[in-house]
């Protein structure tokens, strides 16, 4: 993968190169790291709570008269993008 470097290096000193080559290797370990996400599958629980659930179902299902924006599927979205930013 060709990364493009903004200015030419050939006046550069040594610590303008090596912040260079660090800023190219951290955006090649970023564009790596942020590979395609892949849906967890069904474990027969809750992926949130625990709960045994039916066969092919992930998270508990949201009954009508709850609030969407509690559910487990919720929930568990949040914390997965709590321990994203956190880089667990």
């Amino acid at each position: 993968m060709a990364i493009p470097v903004s200015e030419p290096l050939d006046h550069a000193d040594p610590y303008d190169r090596a912040s260079a080559v660090s800023d190219m290797y951290l955006a090649i370990a970023l564009s790596e790291a942020r590979g395609p996400v892949q849906a967890p599958s069904a474990t027969g629980e809750c992926l949130f709570c625990g709960e045994p659930l039916a066969p092919g179902l992930r998270w508990c299902p949201v009954l009508p008269d709850e609030n969407p924006e509690h559910g487990c599927m919720q929930s568990w979205a949040r914390e997965q993008e709590r321990k994203r930013k956190a880089g667990l």
